[in-house]
């Protein structure tokens, strides 16, 4: 997710810089009339946003970090550290699902098949 914020914000500021020079631009080919106000308003507006989406992107990465801090503590009992029910739930069910792939499981449904076979 942070890749895809960084270049997010690179092609707003990279906007930002194209209407920007288009803008001085436009103000030095008309070096003898007054920029508009409405003119400087958007070259406000342009130079605003990326920076508004950077902010938006840290703050989307602050939150991410405080939900994952949040999750580790829910598994974990605050005074003594150890697993909660949850905690302990969570990793009991990670070994006490079957391996298909370990040998164990391997013999015993070699085993199992065997006896029901005969």
């Amino acid at each position: 997710m942070p890749r895809r914020g960084l270049a997010g914000a690179s092609l707003l500021i990279l906007t930002g810089v194209l209407c920007l020079g288009t803008g001085i631009a436009e103000g030095l080919g008309r070096a003898a009339k007054p920029i508009r106000t409405l003119a400087w308003v958007w070259l406000c507006i342009d130079l605003l946003v990326p920076l508004f989406f950077l902010r938006m992107s840290a703050a989307l990465r602050q939150r991410d970090a405080l939900e994952l801090e949040l999750v580790a503590a829910a598994m974990r009992d605050p005074l003594t550290g150890l697993h909660n029910r949850a905690g302990f739930a969570e990793a009991a069910a990670g070994l006490l699902e079957p391996n298909p792939t370990s040998l164990d499981h391997i013999l015993l449904r070699r085993t199992c098949s065997g006896t029901l076979a005969a």
